[in-house]
């Protein structure tokens, strides 16, 4: 049900703009939650458990695959492997953050879970739209 809000609210967006105007929106989304991760990573290496540095380290290399994907559009080489490599790393990326957030989610008032749609779930449940999007386009 949260997908299909998400997808209505990015195709309400992202989906009136161009192909250029959307790749780069999403190419500078990626990474800027790129480098916030990493930041997270770095910052809280002697904090967190072994568990969640893997899973963040992961979360990092996600964002380099997606980021891989966006730029085989971007540059006009539609490589249909890249893509789907990148649309599966987004897919994981967002499942990832989803599991995370999935008990703060339903146990959160009103502004809260808004604010974990707008500034968590929209943005990496966009790479997985895009993606998907752009790969429909190369069939």
């Amino acid at each position: 049900m949260i997908e299909q809000k998400l997808e209505s609210v990015i195709e309400s967006t992202l989906g009136q703009k161009t192909m250029n105007e959307a790749v780069d929106v999403i190419q500078q989304l990626c990474n800027q939650l790129m480098i916030q991760t990493n930041s997270l990573l770095q910052n809280n290496l002697n904090i967190w458990s072994d568990y969640k540095i893997r899973d963040y380290a992961n979360r990092v290399q996600c964002f380099s695959s997606i980021i891989s994907g966006i730029m085989s559009i971007k540059r006009g080489e539609n490589d249909f492997f890249t893509i789907k490599i990148g649309l599966q790393k987004a897919d994981e990326l967002y499942n990832s953050v989803t599991s995370e957030f999935n008990v703060e989610f339903v146990n959160a008032g009103k502004f809260r879970r808004g604010q974990i749609i707008d500034e968590i779930l929209l943005p990496h449940f966009s790479f997985k739209w895009f993606l998907r999007k752009s790969l429909q386009e190369i069939i």
